[in-house]
């Protein structure tokens, strides 16, 4: 069943659990900005990636530029595909049984992409050989992120 068509009356609505797989959401004002802030992110970070690396002349071991493109890649699949698409993300637990919960699913993995969109600059970090402080932030944000939005969720289903 096509929830994008289907009428929903209470966003509270229990949805059958092949219905809570084949959500799709439509396109907000909210998505679009998280949309935007992504295509901004990704092209400051790869403009500092490359700049800093010239300027620096750094010495770039083959297959330096691979890493940064897949977790851009990563980030992108997550924004346009699952986004959209929150039946993909798996957060554990029972699964999301309404559509609030659907939509805290999709705004968890738009805030996901955004961070992983910033990854990226970790290469810089590792190629330097600084002191990690970057992945260490960026995986405390990340566990608290999943932490806060597993809550969010699981309020939103009682």
């Amino acid at each position: 069943m096509n929830l994008f068509k289907m009428k929903i009356n209470n966003r509270n609505e229990k949805l059958s659990p092949n219905e809570s797989e084949n959500v799709k959401l439509p396109r907000t004002l909210e998505s679009t900005i998280f949309e935007i802030l992504l295509a901004v992110t990704l092209v400051v970070v790869w403009v500092l990636l490359l700049r800093s690396l010239k300027t620096l002349n750094l010495a770039v071991p083959a297959g330096f530029y691979i890493a940064p493109a897949i977790t851009s890649v990563m980030a992108l699949v997550l924004m346009f595909f699952v986004a959209y698409r929150p039946g993909y993300v798996n957060m554990g637990g029972k699964g999301a049984t309404n559509l609030k919960q659907q939509k805290l699913k999709a705004q968890f993995a738009r805030v996901l992409s955004l961070m992983m969109a910033l990854l990226p600059l970790n290469s810089l970090e590792n190629l330097s050989m600084q002191s990690g402080f970057f992945t260490v932030v960026f995986g405390i944000v990340a566990i608290v992120g999943a932490v806060v939005y597993s809550i969010l969720i699981y309020r939103a289903g009682r």
